[in-house]
């Protein structure tokens, strides 16, 4: 089974979510790792983020995707 790593990390739902739809335009598959009793302590965030995880196959085109998106960003 493929090893699936941390590419982002973020205490936002909605940027986390964006991050996501964005890799997986790119056919990335994605996994969202939260610690945040299923929404009900959205606090919890600020002490264990949201993690973006992407398939160890699929690291080196992520990052460079992201790269992209933040000098676009910027």
């Amino acid at each position: 089974m493929d090893e699936m790593i941390c590419i982002y990390r973020s205490d936002n739902t909605i940027e986390a979510d964006l991050i996501k739809s964005h890799l997986e335009s790119f056919g990335i598959s994605t996994y969202l790792k939260t610690n945040d009793a299923s929404g009900t302590l959205p606090q919890l965030r600020f002490i264990n983020p949201i993690e973006i995880l992407v398939h160890n196959k699929d690291i080196e085109k992520a990052r460079k995707i992201l790269q992209e998106r933040e000098s676009n960003d910027s």
